[in-house]
């Protein structure tokens, strides 16, 4: 749909109206609108209780699969094999001719953003299990709170982060209008709408009808 600005307002267009009037009709909704229902559509499956209880259960199954001290012990030897990238991409920082020097530095950021996550990763296996699982219960109770106050943070938030963040998350959206005519005038309303996330931010209960 294309957005356009209508008075004091946003509303979206079908796009095909938009390219051709005399391909079909108008089907105008508000941005307000639109946004109402994707924040209460995310809201509704994020909070639902048989969501949370499968987020909590999967998230557990992770910490007691992935802890040990076999998990500790391959960390570890990563770690040395990253150390050892590191001192030789440092001693090449000063062999190398000018115009190789930012692909050098940029091999090191790489080895050493890898060499904090494995560190972080090492301090994770080396915790006792329960911790984790506690640790893992607070996130999910902090992101809760989170999308409970999702719908008044997009109400009353700056705009353009609202929109960046959801285009951040949201993939696509599709939309049906209904229409109604009042005297010589054409109303529209939105009847129902499939949100799509990105996968990346996607759990297999995410993609639903509203």
């Amino acid at each position: 749909m294309h957005r356009k600005r209508n008075g004091g307002c946003h509303t979206y267009i079908c796009d095909g109206y938009h390219r051709n009037r005399g391909l079909c009709r108008r089907n105008t909704v508000s941005e307000d609108e639109v946004l109402g229902h994707i924040v209460g559509t995310i809201q509704e499956k994020l909070l639902d209780p048989k969501n949370v209880n499968r987020l909590r259960k999967e998230l557990h199954q992770q910490v007691k699969t992935s802890g040990g001290k076999g998990n500790a012990d391959s960390i570890r030897k990563k770690i040395q094999t990253v150390e050892s990238k590191l001192g030789k991409a440092k001693r090449r920082l000063v062999e190398v001719d000018a115009d190789m020097l930012s692909l050098v530095q940029e091999q090191l950021r790489e080895l050493q953003a890898k060499q904090d996550q494995l560190q972080a990763d090492r301090k994770t296996a080396a915790t006792p299990r329960n911790r984790l699982i506690s640790d893992c219960d607070r996130m999910i109770e902090k992101a809760l709170d989170g999308v409970t106050r999702l719908q008044d943070v997009v109400s009353n938030g700056d705009r353009k982060l609202v929109r960046d963040c959801l285009r951040e998350t949201v993939r696509r959206v599709d939309l049906w209008t209904v229409q109604e005519k009042r005297g010589t005038r054409h109303f529209y309303h939105l009847q129902r709408g499939v949100i799509e996330l990105f996968q990346k931010n996607a759990a297999p209960w995410c993609r639903r009808r509203r």
